[in-house]
C-alpha cells in the first residue's frame, strides 16, 4: 500500500509533468491522489453479499436428491407434461426436433429438478447437476439417476417402471 506521502509526490510529479504549477493543479492533485489510491486498495468483500459455498455432497444426500427428483418425475401430472412436450415436438420437422426437445423439456425438467435442489441448499439446477455427477464417479447408482435425468433432458422419457426401479435401488 502506498503512504500519502508518496501519493502526494506522485500528483505532484504528474502535475509537474503535465506542465501545471502546483496551485493550478490542486484539483487535478486531488483526482489523482484518489485514482492511485483508489488503484493501490486492496479489494474487500462484504461477506454478507458473496454467495456461500454450496454444503459438500455425499453420495447419501445425492441419493436422497436423485430419489426425490425422479419421484416427481414418476407423478401422473409430470408424466404427462413431458409425454404432452414430446408430442408437441413430434409435430416438427425431422431436422428440428432435437432442437425442439431441448426447447421444450429442458424447462420442464429444469422446474421439477430446480426445486428439489434448492430445498437441499443448490442455488442453480447447474452446480447441483455438476455436484451429484462428481459423486457418480464414485457411486454408480447416483450415475444412474443422473443418466434418468439427463436421458429425460434429451427427451428419451423413462418410463414408470424404470423410474419406480431407481427409486427402489436409492433405499
Amino acid at each position: 500500500m502506498l503512504s500519502a506521502a508518496k501519493l502526494e509526490r506522485f500528483a505532484h510529479t504528474l502535475a509537474h509533468c503535465s506542465g501545471r504549477t502546483f496551485r493550478k493543479s490542486s484539483a487535478l492533485q486531488r483526482r489523482a491522489v484518489a485514482t492511485v489510491a483508489r488503484l493501490h486498495t486492496p479489494l474487500r468483500h462484504d461477506r454478507t453479499t458473496m454467495a456461500a459455498a454450496p454444503p459438500p455432497m455425499t453420495p447419501e444426500k445425492a441419493k436422497l436428491i436423485l430419489k426425490e427428483t425422479i419421484t416427481l418425475f414418476s407423478q401422473p401430472e409430470n408424466q404427462k407434461r413431458l409425454t404432452d412436450a414430446l408430442a408437441e415436438v413430434a409435430q416438427l420437422p425431422p431436422e428440428q426436433q432435437p432442437m425442439g426437445k431441448m426447447a421444450k423439456l429442458m424447462p420442464i425438467v429444469t422446474e421439477l429438478a430446480g426445486g428439489k435442489l434448492q430445498e437441499y441448499g443448490l442455488p442453480n439446477v447447474m452446480m447441483g447437476v455438476m455436484q451429484i455427477q462428481a459423486v457418480g464417479q464414485q457411486d454408480p447408482v447416483v450415475m444412474e439417476g443422473v443418466q434418468l435425468l439427463t436421458a429425460a433432458t434429451m427427451g428419451n422419457v423413462p418410463d414408470a417402471a424404470t423410474l419406480q426401479a431407481f427409486v427402489a435401488k436409492c433405499g
